[in-house]
């Protein structure tokens, strides 16, 4: 269907076939989370490591479980996608991806940015979903055009830091993010 974003003039293009992608609103908010990425960076969107890829799976995750429509053991739970994808057409992508940073990286943006979603659900799941959008959002904003997943979780972290979140919550943050292959102070 082959949404995307385009950056030079900061819009969003949407696909069609098998299922419209602008009818699922997690591909709305995907494309829209690059344009929230590529503003935060003032332009220097990445996606090393599907950095930008993983920020726009997270973004639309994020909103879909705040609906509170599925229960942590369906399926549907970690679906992005849920309506474009996980059909005949395209099997979406997911957010209880097993693989962990650096070692299961395979080289394709989609697939790899499945571990940072993944990774940031975690978090999500564990401290809420305002405290780690604000801590997503201010960290990426210290990210550029060549920053790996790596960076950007110690950026989060960072701006967690810098938020005074208490010292639970950070640990649990740090918890998680280690457990995704990250390395943390």
């Amino acid at each position: 269907d082959n949404s995307h974003y385009l950056g030079g003039s900061q819009r969003v293009a949407f696909g069609e076939g098998g299922v419209d992608d602008a009818e699922d609103a997690d591909v709305v908010i995907h494309e829209l989370g690059h344009g929230l990425h590529d503003w935060v960076t003032n332009g220097g969107l990445s996606q090393v490591n599907g950095l930008s890829e993983g920020i726009g799976d997270f973004v639309a995750q994020s909103y879909s479980r705040s609906l509170n429509q599925w229960d942590p053991g369906d399926p549907q739970y970690h679906w992005v996608f849920s309506w474009d994808g996980h059909n005949p057409f395209w099997g979406g992508r997911i957010t209880n991806y097993g693989a962990t940073w650096p070692g299961g990286l395979v080289g394709q943006i989609h697939t790899d940015g499945q571990i940072w979603a993944t990774c940031m659900m975690k978090v999500w799941n564990a401290i809420g979903r305002d405290l780690t959008e604000t801590a997503h959002w201010e960290g990426i904003g210290m990210t550029n055009s060549s920053s790996n997943q790596n960076v950007a979780a110690n950026a989060v972290f960072q701006a967690a830091i810098d938020l005074n979140y208490p010292t639970p919550t950070l640990q649990t943050m740090r918890t998680r993010m280690v457990s995704c292959g990250y390395t943390l102070p």
